[in-house]
């Protein structure tokens, strides 16, 4: 049983570091948060694949719409944590659609924006 745990234990292991090095290889912010949402792309495609049999197209294009939604939070959780200090603030092609996928009146969004806000309040004391 403590070999089976162990093995199991590397496995999992390996698969994170792989995961690690798969997202920091590229130097590209957008590339880097992109590929950080992977994780949810396949777990929803899993679950579309498992459900597939069984369900209705309306079904399946909802998992689609919630896999959308969770990735583009996620990407936005990413960049508020590790690049909400970069200067210029770093923009990708995702983020004209977060305010139509996610709608205006989001959390996060609204702190994004005011992460921005501060930034460029700082940047005009620092001027000063």
């Amino acid at each position: 049983m403590i070999i089976l745990r162990t093995i199991i234990t590397a496995i999992v292991l390996l698969f994170i570091i792989i995961y690690a090095c798969f997202v920091l290889i590229t130097s590209n912010p957008c590339t880097r948060i992109d590929r950080a949402t992977v994780p949810v792309r396949y777990a929803s495609e899993f679950a579309k694949t498992m459900a597939k049999p069984w369900s209705q197209p309306e079904t399946l294009n909802g998992i689609d719409q919630w896999s959308a939604k969770q990735r583009l939070r996620l990407a936005i959780l990413f960049r508020i944590q590790f690049y909400s200090d970069h200067v210029p603030p770093i923009r990708c092609d995702w983020d004209i659609y977060k305010e139509q996928v996610l709608g205006s009146d989001n959390g996060l969004i609204e702190k994004e924006r005011a992460k921005e806000a501060e930034r460029m309040q700082n940047d005009q004391a620092g001027n000063n």
